[in-house]
C-alpha cells in the first residue's frame, strides 16, 4: 500500500497531564476547525459550561482513525516495526489524554510495542514508548532504562529527549530534565517543542520562564490551543487571575472542551474565589463522566483549588486504582501540594513506590 503521510502534530499528556505535551511523528492529521478570533475589547470567551459535548472530540475522532490507518498499514506490511509503534502511540495518547482508562488501552499498546522491538531492537521510538508502558505499571526503573536507550539509539530525535525529560521532572531530578529538554529543543524550536520545554519549567515551579516562552508563541499563532493551557498553568501560579481565566477559557474553545483543560480552568475558577463558576465546571466534568471517561485527577484539581480535601483526596484514589497518567507527576504537581501534609496523600505516594532519590 502507498505511504501513510507522517505529519508533526501537538499532544499534551495530561499532568498530565497533562501533563505534558511533545511534538510527535504520528499517522493522524489533526485540523483545527476555524474559530472567531478573541473578541479585542477584552472580554471573556463563552463559559464553556453552557453546552455538553464529548470532551476533546475532534482529537479522539482523530485518534480513532489514525488506528484505523495503521490497522490497514500492519495488514499490508506486517514486518514493518514502525507501524506497531504508531498503533501503540495511539493507545498512549488516549490514556494521557484521558479519552480511555489504563485497562482500556494499554495492554494493546504493550502489546505492539513488544512485536516493533521483536522486529527491530534498536528502534529507538520503540523503547520511549516500552519506557511509557512502564511508567503505566510503576516500573519506574525499567521505564528509565528504555527511555535513557532511546535517546542513546537515537540521539538527534527530540521526541525521545522530551519524554525522558518527562520522567526525569517527574522524579524531582530537575536539573538533568531540564539538560535532557534543552537539547531535545536545540534539536527542534516548532511552536510544539517551546510548549514541551515549557512543560518542564512547569515542573520545576520556573513559572516567568513559561510565560516567557509562551506568550510570543500565542502572539505567533493565535489559534494554537496547547499554548493557551500551559500558559494559564503558569498564570494561576503567578497569580494573575485576570489573564489565567481568559486564557483557560480559550484553551477550552480550541480544545474543543478537552477534560483536562476543563480542569484547569475549574481550577483557576477557584484559586481566583470565583466559587460560583469553579463549581459550574466541576458540574460540567461530572456530567461528562456519566458518559465518557474523565481523569478523575483532573475533577481532583477542581476540589483542591475549592479546599475540599477530602474529596480531592478520594478522586486520587480512584485514579491510582484506574493507573491514570496524571499519577506520574504527583510528587511534582503544584496543584496538589495543598494535600502533601495529609496522611491519605502521604499514603498514596508510599504506594506509588516512587524510587528514592
Amino acid at each position: 500500500m502507498g505511504t501513510i503521510n507522517l505529519v508533526n502534530i501537538c499532544l499534551k499528556f495530561t499532568v498530565r497531564g497533562c501533563c505534558a505535551v511533545v511534538m510527535v511523528a504520528f499517522l493522524v492529521s489533526v485540523t483545527a476547525a476555524e474559530d472567531p478570533e478573541p473578541d479585542s475589547n477584552g472580554t471573556e470567551p463563552n463559559n464553556p459550561t453552557e453546552s455538553l459535548g464529548y470532551p476533546g472530540k475532534e482529537m479522539r475522532d482523530g485518534f480513532v482513525n489514525s488506528s484505523k490507518q495503521i490497522e490497514a498499514a500492519i495488514q499490508a506490511e506486517p514486518d514493518e516495526a514502525a507501524h506497531y509503534v504508531g498503533l501503540a502511540d495511539v493507545q498512549i495518547f488516549l490514556w494521557c489524554y484521558g479519552f480511555a482508562p489504563h485497562a482500556e488501552v494499554m495492554p494493546r499498546c504493550e502489546t505492539a510495542v513488544r512485536k516493533a522491538l521483536a522486529l527491530n531492537p534498536n528502534l529507538a521510538a520503540a523503547h520511549t514508548a516500552m519506557g511509557i508502558v512502564l511508567l503505566g505499571q510503576r516500573d519506574w526503573s525499567t521505564a528509565e532504562h528504555h527511555l535513557r536507550l532511546a535517546t542513546e539509539l537515537e540521539p538527534h530525535r527530540p521526541e525521545s529527549r522530551h519524554w525522558y525529560a518527562l520522567y526525569l521532572a517527574a522524579m524531582n531530578r530537575h536539573e538533568e530534565a531540564l539538560k535532557q529538554s534543552q537539547k531535545s529543543y536545540e534539536l527542534d524550536s516548532s511552536l510544539g517543542m517551546t510548549i514541551a520545554r515549557s512543560s518542564i519549567f512547569y515542573f520545576a515551579r520556573d513559572w516567568q520562564k513559561m510565560i516567557e516562552l509562551l506568550e510570543p508563541v500565542i502572539a505567533q499563532d493565535p489559534k494554537y490551543g496547547p499554548a493557551y493551557d500551559w500558559l494559564g498553568m503558569a498564570y494561576v501560579q503567578e497569580e494573575q487571575f485576570d489573564k489565567a481565566i481568559p486564557t483557560y477559557l480559550r484553551a477550552a474553545e480550541l480544545s474543543d472542551e478537552l477534560a483536562e483543560v476543563l480542569g484547569g480552568l475549574g481550577h483557576a475558577y477557584a484559586v481566583a474565589g470565583r466559587e460560583q463558576e469553579a463549581r459550574q465546571v466541576l458540574g460540567k466534568l461530572q456530567q461528562m463522566s456519566e458518559h465518557w471517561h474523565v481523569p478523575p485527577v483532573q475533577v481532583a484539581f477542581i476540589h483542591v483549588g475549592l479546599g475540599e480535601k477530602e474529596q480531592a483526596l478520594n478522586l486520587l484514589e480512584q485514579a491510582f486504582s484506574e493507573r491514570s497518567w496524571e499519577l506520574v507527576f504527583m510528587q511534582t504537581e503544584a496543584w496538589l501540594d495543598d494535600l502533601r501534609d495529609e496522611p491519605k496523600f502521604t499514603a498514596l505516594v508510599e504506594k506509588m513506590s516512587f524510587p528514592q532519590q
